[in-house]
């Protein structure tokens, strides 16, 4: 099992950044993130996973 991966502060303003414009990627746009970012295509995968999740439920839970 992999060890969590401790975001720095950039980088997770970048993927912030990014989510905003875009709530998924291209693979092709995923490998360019996960380069510029120096991180692996399933840390970028997993991050925008799990920033989608918390995105709807926060959209959900305005609506009610």
């Amino acid at each position: 099992r992999r060890k969590r991966t401790a975001f720095t502060h950039a980088q997770l303003q970048f993927l912030e950044k990014k989510f905003n414009c875009q709530k998924y990627l291209s693979v092709a746009e995923r490998a360019d993130v996960a380069d510029g970012l120096n991180l692996t295509e399933t840390q970028i995968k997993t991050w925008y996973q799990n920033r989608r999740t918390k995105w709807k439920r926060q959209t959900t839970s305005s609506i009610r």
